[in-house]
């Protein structure tokens, strides 16, 4: 199961993952780009 979290930083939004092993995923922090969407954290 992939974990993300959507964060606000200096003006920017943010998706932090929590590392995976074993698997191809990609980076664990990533400049959120697009509409805005509803923070979750799953």
């Amino acid at each position: 199961m992939v974990r993300e979290v959507e964060v606000m930083h200096g003006g920017k939004r943010y998706i932090l993952r929590l590392p995976l092993k074993g698997v191809a995923v990609p980076p664990a922090i990533r400049e959120a780009r697009g509409a805005k969407t509803d923070v979750q954290a799953s």
